[in-house]
């Protein structure tokens, strides 16, 4: 019967998406249905979207295909249609051959929903050449033009001619990325639109766009519709400064600002502020600025953004050094400290419009007013770029010593598929790398913006008018394994008689607060006073007013809580809570046999985190430990065979050799089954596995493989022999793994001895110290108290698990909480200050201060359990807090300074700035806060406590 469902469903265009569903009961109801309306009991829309999605583009794809005039065309329709791969050269020349005389309706609607570009004569884009900033880039645009007519070979020969990479923003690209439309149309390669979008990381920009019609426009615009909406989004929403958050988050993903400008030669008031942000400070910039200076000299206008172009007076005779510096700054980009904002201050922008434009060569309805209220922002608070800062060298109060700062990564230093991380485990002047390279995955088709292998990122799902999302994963160089999240809308909140917007952030009373998606999220902070109640007479500083009592407990989301109150402050129940530590996970957990428990700790961050793991177990296969768990697995598995399985008792004439062969030939069914003495039988056995265990005890693991390989004969037993009894015993122990074939991971043993994997350190029946690499920045002996209150073996363990150090010596005490850097517990004995006049704050519930950059975080737990919900049990560590600190110390670009952090009893994320010198310089530990400022920034529910 299910053949004959599934052979009378074969005509059904749906059946190209069967293997899309996550359920098992919605695959089976594809793979029987002839229509939608048969999946109407096994599959849910809400938990297939992707699924749903490709059968909508099945659904457009028949409709598309039924008004082929021709049965060729209609087929080689179908052929790109039914298949969810990008069409190929050929498949899209028999559109063209079959169907654009005959039936062109078809060649448009395949265009569209098998996502290919269109661009009509090439040489239409000549005058685009002339839009490049760049000489050799202008000579390459020409002679691409002149021999190609295919967009990606068209594309690859601008760039490697000297052409920036493809980015919406350059006026070059966008001149030639623009279509022509004309009745001549050419098929073009499709893209990997419909998987990553244009550029899934600036469509998350959309959500900062002040107008419904900006963010209808900035959505479409990088999904997958960017030729058809481009012109229109950056006329109507970038250009305006009513949208200047939505255009500043662009800018961001394209090129997020960075400390410190050196090293120009032209834009020379621009070196020398290793403190101060810019977006583009690189020799291009600056080649970029000197070409625009001597391009308004000889074309006497200037073009502020699209369908603006004003006629100017000679430059000089009108502030030639002011348009110098208004080039320099269109270019290098500084940004605003706090806002991180490029525009030029409103009363600048009218001075130099003033002055230095034609007027008479103008529409009578455009003036210096009316032009600079679209391109400045009309209120003085609001950060802005002055001039004045740029006209005349820095006089920066910090020496200019080499190497006090530095960004190893600045102008991506790795190959185009990988991404730079800093390497802030070396010390500079040492025999090291300051950065690693690593693969990486670009978030669209013309997207810049990379990810590490390995991350999980969160892209939008096509032809979902709702914005619903799915987290994916980067898997060597590519976004796969996507699952879509549950749907939800980014509404607006209701506070009483206010709606917050998502997005937003605010105070209610003392506690810092945001919207998401209609939910708002509030640290726990208690207040002395509040606006219903007055003032709090039992105020502690702790939440919910708990005792600062030091009693420590340990809670279910691996966290060791002050007290069992502030536990359940937190949101656990009695039954989440022990009386005690957080202590080795190990002691009170087993493994298999032949396997080691290793210690694996994290900190969950949602109560659907069940179980938050603690631990992992490995392969142990060492000395005397291993003989013995090799004798007790064979020995067991022997008598649980041989009690179930009757054979002959062994004679030396069957045994070819030895008793071990036809014992074992019997154990395994061959020749005929008969009663026997199994008691003997065993005992046999039972001797073949000691002799076989004691081998194993003798000689090294990988020894003990090569001889199996080899195939001969080792200590009387013959390698056939060992294969079998391996065979039988394989379920119960994994003894012949390799650790050297697992990934590498590395971990720290306590004598500071790195190996590549936790399997490795169980084999060497090593103990962990830490897991990541050995560091060598810190002490590897000594115990030490973290500022979130545990104890670690030494300060290289807390600096390995993120956590600066509050104290030495093990944890006795929780610090009153405070908004000053100021010693907090009686009876402990604070380190000093890398700088007693430091910008310092007191982490909360730490007893000491420290010197550093800090920002407080709020995170929606509802969020991660929508996360946890698609993720299930296998991929749970991919929300936890090690993963949040990890992607947020990716954005610290200073290779002096590092980030530490953890969750506080106030329920939320405390991160903390730090430079890595034991004796930093001033330049150093101001450097540090810029980066945190920079940070907080990137995070829209983050507060900066250094302002």
């Amino acid at each position: 019967t299910i053949v004959l469902d599934i052979s009378r469903g074969d005509s059904w265009s749906g059946r190209t998406c069967c293997a899309l569903p996550n359920s098992e009961s919605c695959r089976r109801a594809c793979i029987t249905a002839t229509s939608t309306s048969d999946l109407i009991k096994g599959c849910r829309h809400s938990d297939e979207i992707a699924f749903f999605g490709c059968l909508d583009r099945q659904k457009d794809g028949d409709e598309c295909c039924n008004n082929a005039r021709t049965v060729g065309c209609k087929e080689a329709c179908i052929d790109i249609l039914r298949s969810d791969q990008t069409p190929t050269k050929s498949q899209r020349q028999t559109v063209k051959e079959n169907c654009e005389i005959t039936s062109p309706s078809v060649t448009e609607c395949v265009k569209e929903i098998a996502k290919v570009s269109s661009i009509n004569n090439v040489h239409e884009h000549m005058h685009c050449c002339d839009k490049s900033n760049y000489i050799k880039c202008r000579e390459a645009c020409k002679q691409v033009l002149s021999n190609r007519t295919i967009f990606p070979d068209i594309v690859e020969g601008l760039q490697s001619g000297g052409c920036a990479p493809m980015s919406f923003q350059d006026y070059f690209w966008q001149c030639f990325l623009k279509p022509n439309p004309g009745p001549e149309s050419t098929l073009l390669i499709a893209s990997r639109i419909d998987r990553v979008g244009m550029d899934s990381a600036k469509w998350h920009c959309c959500q900062k766009a002040n107008s419904s019609q900006c963010a209808r426009l900035c959505s479409k615009t990088f999904t997958k519709f960017w030729a058809n909406f481009w012109d229109d989004f950056q006329y109507k929403c970038l250009t305006q400064v009513s949208e200047e958050s939505l255009r500043t988050c662009i800018d961001e993903v394209d090129e997020p600002c960075e400390l410190g400008c050196d090293g120009l030669s032209y834009c020379t008031n621009f070196n020398n502020r290793p403190t101060d942000l810019f977006r583009s400070c690189n020799s291009q910039a600056d080649e970029a600025a000197r070409n625009d200076v001597a391009l308004w000299q000889n074309q006497s206008y200037i073009t502020l953004g699209p369908r603006l172009t004003l006629p100017l007076k000679s430059i000089s005779k009108c502030s030639p050094n002011v348009w110098k510096v208004v080039a320099c700054t269109l270019q290098i980009k500084p940004c605003s400290r706090h806002s991180h904002m490029n525009q030029i201050c409103r009363d600048v922008c009218l001075d130099i419009l003033s002055q230095c434009v034609d007027w008479t060569r103008i529409s009578p309805h455009l003036s210096a007013d009316s032009i600079c209220s679209n391109l400045s922002p009309d209120d003085p608070n609001v950060s802005c770029i002055r001039l004045r800062d740029y006209l005349s060298p820095s006089t920066y109060k910090y020496p200019r010593i080499t190497g006090q700062v530095s960004s190893p990564c600045k102008g991506n230093p790795c190959e185009p598929n990988e991404i730079c991380l800093i390497n802030r485990n070396c010390i500079h002047g040492t025999n090291c790398k300051a950065y690693i390279c690593q693969p990486g995955c670009k978030l669209g088709e013309v997207s810049q913006y990379m990810v590490p292998d390995g991350t999980y990122v969160r892209i939008p799902i096509p032809n979902n008018p709702k914005g619903c999302l799915k987290i994916c994963k980067c898997k060597t160089g590519k976004i796969e394994d996507c699952q879509p999240l549950p749907c939800f809308s980014l509404v607006s909140c209701l506070l009483g008689l206010t709606q917050p917007p998502h997005g937003s952030t605010f105070m209610v009373d003392c506690a810092l607060c945001s919207c998401y998606a209609g939910e708002i999220i509030c640290n726990k902070k208690q207040c002395e006073s509040t606006s219903l109640n007055g003032r709090n007479t039992a105020y502690t500083t702790m939440p919910c007013n708990c005792p600062p009592h030091y009693v420590p407990v340990c809670g279910r989301n691996g966290v060791t809580y002050p007290s069992a109150c502030l536990a359940k402050c937190g949101d656990l129940y009695d039954s989440d809570i022990e009386h005690y530590p957080c202590q080795n996970p190990c002691k009170p957990n087993t493994c298999p046999i032949g396997q080691k428990c290793v210690p694996k700790p994290q900190v969950c961050l949602s109560a659907m985190h069940k179980p938050c793991t603690q631990y992992e177990c490995k392969i142990s296969m060492s000395g005397s430990s291993l003989r013995k768990e090799l004798v007790l697995a064979l020995r067991g598995q022997a008598s649980v065979m041989l009690q179930s399985i009757p054979v002959a008792p062994p004679t030396r004439a069957a045994s070819n050799g030895g008793p071990f062969r036809a014992t074992h030939e019997g154990a395994l069914g061959h020749g005929a089954p008969k009663r026997c003495d199994k008691c003997y039988l065993v005992q046999e056995f039972t001797a073949a596995v000691e002799r076989l265990a004691h081998l194993a005890y003798l000689n090294a693991p990988k020894v003990f493989q090569k001889q199996l390989i080899v195939g001969t004969s080792i200590d009387g037993i013959d390698a056939e022999e060992i294969r079998r009894v391996l065979r039988i015993t394989r379920h119960r122990i994994n003894g012949s793994s390799d650790c050297t074939l697992l990934p590498k991971d590395p971990v720290c043993d306590l004598d500071n001895q790195q190996y590549d994997n936790s399997c490795l350190l169980a084999h060497h029946n090593s103990k962990l110290a830490y897991r990541g690499p050995c560091l060598n920045r810190c002490k590897y002996k000594g115990q030490v108290c973290g500022f979130n209150g545990k104890t670690y073996i030494s300060e290289c363990a807390a600096f390995a698990d993120m956590i600066a150090v509050d104290y030495d010596g093990p944890c006795i005490a929780i610090g009153l909480i405070t908004q000053v850097k100021a010693h907090q517990c009686a009876g402990v004995n604070c380190p000093k200050l890398q700088d007693p006049s430091c910008l310092g704050v007191t982490p909360p519930g730490a007893c000491c201060p420290i010197c550093a950059g800090s920002i407080r975080i709020l995170y929606s737990r509802k969020q991660i359990d929508r996360a946890l919900y698609v993720f299930g049990s296998q991929n749970s560590r991919a929300v936890n807090l090690h993963t949040i600190l990890k992607s947020l110390e990716r954005q610290i670009q200073l290779a002096q300074c590092t980030l530490k952090g953890y969750l506080t009893v106030e329920l939320d994320i405390f991160v903390a700035v730090q430079t890595t010198e034991r004796y930093p310089s001033e330049l150093q530990l101001e450097a540090c806060i810029r980066e945190a400022e920079k940070n907080c920034k990137f995070n829209k529910h983050a507060k900066s406590e250094n302002r």
